[in-house]
Parts: structure tokens; C-alpha cells; sequence
């Protein structure tokens, strides 16, 4: 019940719970699900799910910053990588990423009148949070 709360808007960080492919209209989405380091949302068993749409195909740009997390790169050096053709050995939906901390930033929309909390971007754990 408390996963359709909304939460305070703002930078987390957390753990990657699950990371895995999912087959839909023939395109294949990149599943994650994140928990929370904040007591508070973690002793609630508070977590949040992104996905990443046609993460194989037309949609693995929006991978970037999630990769540049997870990397500890910045993300115009990931751009630039992957431009030449560069992998850095980054695997999605195997379950590799499992476990791995990474800060996360939660923001409110309104679907259907009320408001869903959504991933906006990522950047590395320990990193210091934009303002």
C-alpha cells in the first residue's frame, strides 16, 4: 500500500534490488527496482521501480546517466565512448548490477490525478548531489 505514496521529492541513494529484461510489443524494456538508504523509507520497505523502454534499440540513450553511475564516469566521457563504439563492458538485465549502490533523484508527476513518484536521473553513490 505505502508503494503508491508519494515520496518528498529530492536525491537518494540506494541499492538495486532487481535488473532484468522484459519482453513487451516487441520491443525489450530494462526493469530495475531500487530500495532506499533512508531509514525512514527503508524500515517502511519503501521502494521505487524504473524502467528503461527499448533499452536494446532505439531507447539505450536514456541508459547513459544510469551508466555513468554505476561506472563512476562522467557522462560526456560515456557519450563519447559509446559514439566510438566503445562498451565498457556494461551489461543490463542479467542481474550484474544487483546489489550495487547508486544515488538516485525521485520526482512527483501527476498521473490520473494524484501523484507518481518517478526516477528522473542517476548519478554515482557518494557523489555529491546537484542542488
Amino acid at each position: 500500500m505505502l508503494a503508491g505514496q508519494p515520496i518528498q521529492p529530492g536525491w537518494y541513494t540506494g541499492t538495486i534490488l532487481k535488473d532484468e529484461l522484459k519482453s513487451e510489443g516487441g520491443r525489450i524494456d530494462n526493469e530495475i527496482v531500487l530500495d532506499f538508504d533512508n531509514e525512514l523509507l527503508r524500515n517502511d520497505e519503501r521502494t521505487i521501480k524504473h524502467t528503461f523502454f527499448n533499452a536494446i534499440d532505439k531507447g539505450k540513450g536514456f541508459l547513459v546517466t544510469y551508466m555513468a553511475a554505476l561506472l563512476n564516469k562522467p557522462v560526456k566521457d560515456i557519450v563519447d565512448g559509446l559514439e566510438k563504439g566503445q562498451t565498457y563492458g556494461f551489461s543490463i538485465g542479467e542481474g550484474k548490477n544487483v546489489g550495487k549502490k547508486i544515488q538516485f533523484k525521485v520526482i512527483n508527476e501527476m498521473y490520473q490525478g494524484r501523484p507518481q513518484n518517478r526516477v528522473e536521473t542517476f548519478i554515482p553513490a557518494g557523489m555529491e548531489a546537484p542542488v
